[in-house]
């Protein structure tokens, strides 16, 4: 696990994996432990994700949409997909980001901004317990797997050296700010 301070919140990422046999209930019971608990979650499939620098590069700008009253979606959560996703259109964002069915990976990010630090790991402990996470942040690494995954052509992906593949996620996720 890891966390950090940005703009008054905490955040956590894990990686893990888990069972999901229906994909809208399981988001649903998400919602629902996320409101009772008063934390944003967000759930990704971790087969896309390129580090967990990807991720907090994600986090920092949906918040930082957030702050400036620019989000183009109705959540944080949300918003977090869409620059994950580098896309967007949620439309894009949930085939190519969203968990699947089945055995599967994935990445979760769980947002507090109320500061109540031991009631927010507290709460991240009891969603990994009720939620049977099989915590493995390893399903977060880089892979040259992962970013064939990614729309980017050979040409590519061939003239970067493989220390800067991260760098053609990163730019992905800022180009949101861009193009929305």
């Amino acid at each position: 696990m890891r966390n950090s301070n940005m703009k008054e919140m905490v955040y956590e990422i894990i990686g893990g994996s888990t069972k999901i046999d229906h994909v809208e209930n399981y988001m649903s019971l998400v919602h629902q432990f996320s409101k009772q608990h008063s934390i944003h979650i967000q759930l990704l499939n971790a087969k896309m994700i390129f580090g967990k620098i990807h991720l907090e590069t994600a986090i920092f700008h949906a918040i930082r949409a957030m702050n400036g009253k620019k989000m183009s979606t109705q959540s944080i959560e949300m918003e977090i997909l869409l620059y994950s996703a580098g896309e967007c259109q949620l439309s894009h964002a949930i085939p190519k980001m969203g968990i699947k069915q089945g055995e599967t990976s994935i990445a979760a990010i769980f947002i507090n901004e109320h500061n109540q630090k031991k009631i927010f790991y507290d709460s991240i402990e009891l969603f990994i317990e009720k939620f049977n996470i099989q915590i493995d942040d390893a399903v977060l690494k880089q892979s040259i797997g992962k970013i064939r995954q990614w729309s980017f052509s050979v040409e590519e992906i061939q003239t970067i050296s493989k220390d800067s593949l991260e760098d053609l996620i990163l730019e992905k996720v800022a180009m949101v700010d861009i193009i929305k």
